[in-house]
């Protein structure tokens, strides 16, 4: 072995001595966790209310008891924001996490003015009365979800299909899919390769994509023809390619 050779592997040794530990700290853990309990106007949690970190996945929605815990948050400074109905009634700057601990925040103890008045009871919305309605008794019919579509009865329009829900998608088919108490109110619907149109209750083809066509004229089934590559109906619905030729990109 030549002393060139020996050099080399001497100093591929030594980088080897670095990279293991940098690789070994790459994976250790760099998140933790951030807990505390909201005391609003003296009066404990404030059912409904939204904690959340600013342009984070990190949401919860609080109970009676104001309790709320985010793990896997990365070690760093953060700050939390607080919402009743969507509106800010608090913040808490610079809650600093570190990796493999918990964040405490203990009690939060705030009133907005807007709402009431320190020491004052606060009436919740009527969405939060219902949520800690059915907290407390999951039993009753109004909290049970019998479709099991993610939406309570209360305030499903049908409980008993579970394509309907609040936030659903509006259908052309002369039903509330959406619980917002109208029908049809969508002018437009996607149908396969294609835009149709919504008119009492009925789809009719509105628009085909680039390369289709609506050639049975049968709605249910869309621009169902690939006038690209159809000897049948080459470039054009009807248009028929010779026994010798070849349908490709709509020219025989």
């Amino acid at each position: 072995m030549t002393w060139k050779m020996r050099e080399l592997l001497a100093i591929f040794a030594v980088l080897m001595l670095v990279i293991v530990p940098m690789r070994a700290n790459a994976n250790s853990d760099t998140t933790g966790a951030i807990k505390g309990q909201v005391n609003y106007c003296a009066q404990g949690g404030y059912v409904g209310m939204q904690v959340f970190i600013p342009g984070r996945q990190f949401s919860a929605y609080l109970g009676q008891d104001g309790d709320f815990l985010f793990e896997g948050v990365p070690a760093g400074a953060f700050n939390l924001n607080y919402l009743i109905n969507g509106r800010l009634v608090h913040e808490t700057n610079n809650v600093v996490v570190t990796a493999g601990e918990i964040t405490d925040l203990g009690k939060i103890a705030f009133c907005d003015s807007d709402t009431a008045q320190q020491g004052q009871p606060v009436s919740p919305t009527p969405e939060a009365t219902l949520l800690s309605k059915c907290k407390d008794s999951p039993h009753l019919p109004e909290c049970q979800d019998a479709d099991k579509d993610g939406v309570i009865a209360a305030k499903d329009c049908n409980d008993s299909d579970a394509a309907i829900y609040p936030g659903a998608e509006e259908l052309c088919d002369a039903t509330d899919n959406n619980c917002d108490g109208r029908i049809d109110e969508v002018l437009k619907v996607t149908i396969p390769n294609g835009t149709g149109l919504c008119k009492n209750s009925v789809v009719t083809v509105d628009s085909c994509s680039k390369g289709f066509a609506d050639c049975d004229k049968a709605a249910g089934n869309g621009c169902e023809t690939d006038i690209y590559n159809d000897n049948n109906n080459c470039g054009a619905c009807g248009n028929e390619c010779s026994a010798l030729e070849i349908c490709k990109l709509g020219i025989c």
